[in-house]
This record gives structure tokens, C-alpha cells and sequence, in this order.
């Protein structure tokens, strides 16, 4: 049999004893680690979920807050005054006439329309040709409009010193399609004292 010599022994000596002392150590290392109290996992993960709820709150925060800016920029557009856009004179078989005052695209698609009809139209006649053009745009998304019946009014929306009463006497109709927060058009009639044509 095969006689180790003294320094082969030294070295077999010397590896054996820094094995055990590096399984000492590790032994020790897991015992310090384990004598620490972990942190709760708990926290962790409610960190994350609040993280997300943030994000989806400032996501569904973003998308409002560019509805309502679409909508007031349509309502309240800065115009300099006297300004009597490019009106195109429309009429649809069965509807009364309308020309569009001026014609936009609200948040990323659809369509916004502002619209002058006479002022000797009915209410029937205005809600029908609202509820009509409202079916016609959707396809394309987003349909806002606006439906008046006098120019002046209309020119002045972003005159804070035009009469209020007198604006809203002519501000017929309102749409939203689809409307906040729910499924169909909402199809507003805000004329304040101006159910029928006025009397001449």
C-alpha cells in the first residue's frame, strides 16, 4: 500500500481544515441570518398592488381630463372676435337645414361639430337632425356637438361679457357619444326659454 509522505499529508491536513472551517463559517452565517427577524413579505406586496392602483388612478385620471379638455376646447374655442368660421351649408332629405360652423376632431378620434340651424326650427325638428347626425358620426368614434341658432351667440361663446341668458337662449343642443362613463349618446336639449321658434 501506497505511504503518503509527510508533506502530501500536511497538504491533505491543510485542505481538509480549511474545508470545515469554511462549512463552520457558513453554518454560522445561516444561523445569523436566520436569528434576524425577514422582513414581512406583506408590505412587499401591497407596495406593489398600491404602485398599480396608482398607475391605473393616473391612467383613468389622464384619459378624463382629455374628454372635458376636448369638450370645453369645443365649447369655449378661442376665436378672435367677429370670427364667422367657414360655414358649408348642409341638408339632408327629411331634416332640416344646417350649416357647420366649424368642425374638429375630439381626443384622439371622432368628430366634433358646431352647428347653426334657423332660428324659426322647432325643437322636434332640432333633436331629430341631432339624434340623426349623432348616428351618422359615431362610427367615427367620439361625437361632440354643439347646436345653435344664431350666429352671434355662437361667435361669442368665449366672450365672458356676452349676456349668459342671451347665449344659452340660443345654445339649442348638446351631444356626448358615447357619454361619460357609460355606453349610448347623451342628446341634451339646453335652450333656457326657447321651446318653439320665437313668435315674430
Amino acid at each position: 500500500m501506497y505511504e503518503l509522505t509527510p508533506e502530501e499529508k500536511q497538504k491533505i491536513y491543510a485542505e481538509e481544515k480549511a474545508r470545515l472551517e469554511a462549512q463552520e463559517q457558513l453554518k454560522a452565517e445561516r444561523a445569523r441570518n436566520e436569528s434576524q427577524p425577514s422582513p414581512p413579505a406583506q408590505p412587499r406586496r401591497a407596495k406593489r398592488s398600491m404602485g398599480c392602483s396608482t398607475f391605473l388612478m393616473i391612467m383613468v385620471g389622464l384619459v378624463v381630463v382629455a374628454v372635458i379638455y376636448s369638450i370645453i376646447q369645443g365649447r369655449r374655442h378661442s376665436l378672435p372676435p367677429g370670427y364667422e368660421g367657414t360655414p358649408v351649408a348642409q341638408t339632408e332629405s327629411k331634416f332640416i337645414d344646417y350649416t357647420v360652423l366649424r368642425q374638429w376632431v375630439p381626443g384622439w378620434d371622432g368628430t366634433g361639430l358646431e352647428l347653426l340651424v334657423s332660428p324659426t326650427a322647432t325643437r322636434v325638428q332640432v333633436m331629430q337632425l341631432a339624434y340623426h347626425l349623432t348616428e351618422k358620426y359615431k362610427p367615427t368614434g367620439l361625437v361632440v356637438m354643439f347646436i345653435f341658432d344664431d350666429r352671434t351667440a355662437w361667435a361669442n361663446r368665449q366672450n365672458d361679457s356676452f349676456p349668459e341668458k342671451e347665449f344659452w337662449k340660443h345654445a339649442l343642443v348638446n351631444v356626448m357619444s358615447p357619454r361619460l362613463g357609460g355606453d349610448g349618446a347623451e342628446v341634451q336639449w339646453t335652450a333656457e326659454g326657447r321651446e318653439e321658434p320665437p313668435q315674430k
